[in-house]
C-alpha cells in the first residue's frame, strides 16, 4: 500500500478544445478521464496518457516516482476542413485566400447575409485538380445563385479556390459532384444564412473531388471577418470532430468566447448543443439548456432549424409548436429531434415541405445532413413563387394540408418495410397496416407520418390509421 506522501501528482492540460485527456496505468486499466484538464494523485510507477480527438491520437509514456510532480500538455493537430492554426492541416495561404474574401463580403453592399465558399487540398495531402465546376450554390428553388464574383478566386499557388458573396437571409442548397468511374454522385446539404452574419463553408477536395462529407461551416458577423488565428475557429473544428467520432467532448459546458455568460457565435452555439446531446446526462444547470437555445436564437433571423430542432430536448412548458418547413444542417437535429418530433405534431414537417420529402433521400453522413440530389424536394405548390421559408415558424393551430403525391422513393421504402414485416408475421399487408397504424410504421420506416400516408394511398393499402395531432 503505497502511502500520502509517496503518492505522485500528475497534472494534463491540452490546448486543444474538446480534447478527452486518459490516463492508464501498467495493467492496462483505465484509472483517470477528463475533458482538456485532469489532476491526479497516483502509485509511483509507468503511466500511458493520452489526448484524443477527432480519431487522432497524441500518446506517450511517463515514469512517476514516489512523491513527484510532474505537469504535461497534450495538444491533439486533429485534420479539419477548414485551414485553422492548431490543425494538421493548416495552410496559411488558404488561411488568407478565406480572410480576404471574408473582408470582401464585410465590405460589399447588399442583402444582410453573406456568404463565401473555400474549396482546397488539405495540407499534407496530394495536388488533387480543383473540380471547381462541381461545387454550387442554389437558393430555396434549387436555382444556382449569382456571385459577386463571376469566376472563382484561386490561391497562389492553384491549390484552393473561393467565392463570396451576399444573399438574402434563409436557405439555400450546397450540391457537389463526386466524380467515379462507376458514376458521378451528386449530394446536396442544406446551408443556413442568416442576417448580420457571414456563413463560411470549406470543402475538402479529393481524388474524385469535392467530399461532401467532410465540410466544415463556420459562421463569423460582418463586422468580424473569418481568423484562421480565432479560437473560435479551432473550437468550431473540434466540436465537429467531436460530433464525427459520436463523443460528447465538451459536456461541462457550451463552447467558447462567452461574454457575461452568453454565447457570442451562433455556429459555435448549435454544435455545442448538439455535442452535449451526445451526453446522456449533460451537466448544466435545471434551465441552463433552455437560456442556450434562447441565447442561440436570438443570435439568429430568420429562426434557424438546427436551433429549434433543439427545443425539443426541452420540457413541454420551455417550447412552442412550430413548423419547420427546410432541413436542418445537422443530422442529429433531423434523425433525432425533428422526425421523431414530427410523430408527436405532424406540423412540425410540414406535408409537402422539403424537410418532409427530403426522408426518404438522406445519405449517411454525420454529423451532416446530406441527401442524394432530386428534383422531389420540391412540389408544385413550393416552386415558381416567394417560398414559405421565412415566416411561419410558430404555428398556432392545425393547418388543413393538401394532398401531395409521396415521392417514388418514399413509396418503395414504405413498400419494402411492409412486404418484410408481413412475410416474416405471414399477414395480409392491408391487415398490418391497420394493426401496427401509420405512427409506427413511420418510426419502422424512418419517414414523416404524413409521407407514410401518402405512399399508402399510392400502394393502395388497406385503409391507413393515422395519428392524430393534438
Amino acid at each position: 500500500m503505497t502511502s500520502s506522501s509517496e503518492l505522485a501528482k500528475l497534472t494534463l492540460t491540452s490546448d486543444t478544445p474538446g480534447a478527452l485527456l486518459s490516463i492508464v496505468d501498467s495493467t492496462l486499466r483505465q484509472v483517470a478521464s477528463g475533458y482538456g484538464f485532469l489532476r491526479e494523485q497516483l502509485a509511483p510507477g509507468v503511466y500511458r496518457i493520452q489526448a484524443r480527438l477527432g480519431g487522432t491520437n497524441n500518446t506517450h509514456l511517463i515514469s512517476l516516482a514516489p512523491g513527484s510532480s510532474e505537469r504535461r500538455d497534450l495538444t491533439v493537430p486533429f485534420p479539419s476542413a477548414a485551414p485553422v492554426y492548431g490543425t494538421s492541416t493548416e495552410k496559411e495561404t488558404h488561411g488568407e485566400l478565406t480572410e480576404a474574401l471574408s473582408e470582401s463580403v464585410s465590405d460589399i453592399v447588399g442583402p444582410d447575409a453573406g456568404v463565401v465558399l473555400i474549396l482546397r487540398n488539405l495540407c499534407g495531402s496530394p495536388a488533387y485538380p480543383l473540380y471547381r465546376n462541381e461545387v454550387t450554390l442554389l437558393d430555396s428553388n434549387l436555382r444556382e445563385v449569382n456571385w459577386y464574383y463571376n469566376s472563382w478566386i484561386l490561391a497562389d499557388p492553384e491549390d484552393a479556390a473561393g467565392l463570396c458573396g451576399r444573399f438574402p437571409p434563409g436557405p439555400y442548397v450546397l450540391r457537389t459532384v463526386g466524380l467515379s468511374p462507376e458514376g458521378n454522385s451528386t449530394t446536396d446539404q442544406a446551408i443556413w444564412l442568416s442576417a448580420g452574419w457571414q456563413t463560411v463553408v470549406f470543402i475538402p477536395n479529393g481524388p474524385r473531388g469535392p467530399e461532401a462529407r467532410g465540410l466544415s461551416v463556420h459562421m463569423v458577423p460582418h463586422s468580424k471577418p473569418w481568423n484562421r488565428l480565432d479560437p473560435i475557429s479551432l473550437e468550431v473544428e473540434a466540436a465537429l470532430a467531436g460530433l464525427r467520432d459520436g463523443i460528447p467532448s465538451i459536456p461541462q459546458e457550451l463552447p467558447g468566447q462567452l461574454v457575461d455568460g452568453r454565447i457570442t457565435n451562433p455556429m459555435l452555439g448549435i454544435l455545442g448543443l448538439h455535442t452535449l446531446l451526445l451526453d446522456t446526462y449533460p451537466d448544466l444547470p435545471d434551465d441552463g439548456l433552455s437560456s442556450a437555445v434562447a441565447n442561440v436564437e436570438e443570435l439568429l433571423w430568420p429562426p434557424h432549424p438546427d436551433a429549434l430542432a433543439i427545443e425539443w430536448v426541452l420540457p413541454p412548458e420551455d417550447r412552442a409548436p412550430m413548423s419547420v418547413p427546410w432541413p436542418p444542417m445537422l443530422a442529429s437535429s433531423y434523425r433525432r429531434l425533428l422526425l421523431p418530433a414530427d410523430l408527436e405534431d405532424s406540423r412540425v414537417l410540414p406535408t409537402g415541405s422539403p424537410s418532409e420529402r427530403v426522408a426518404p433521400y438522406l445519405r449517411p453522413s454525420e454529423p451532416w445532413l446530406q441527401w442524394s440530389s432530386t428534383p422531389d424536394l420540391l412540389t408544385e405548390r413550393y416552386t415558381g413563387g416567394e417560398p414559405p421559408w421565412l415566416g411561419g415558424w410558430h404555428v398556432e393551430a392545425v393547418t388543413e394540408q393538401p394532398e401531395i403525391r409521396a415521392p417514388g422513393a418514399a413509396v418503395a421504402t414504405v413498400d419494402r418495410v411492409l412486404a418484410e414485416i408481413a412475410g416474416f408475421l405471414e399477414m395480409e399487408r392491408g391487415r398490418l397496416v391497420e394493426q401496427l397504424g401509420t405512427q409506427e410504421l413511420a418510426r419502422r420506416c424512418g419517414l414523416p407520418e404524413s409521407l407514410v400516408t401518402a405512399a399508402l394511398r399510392e400502394l393502395g393499402v388497406g385503409r391507413p390509421i393515422a395519428t392524430v395531432s393534438t
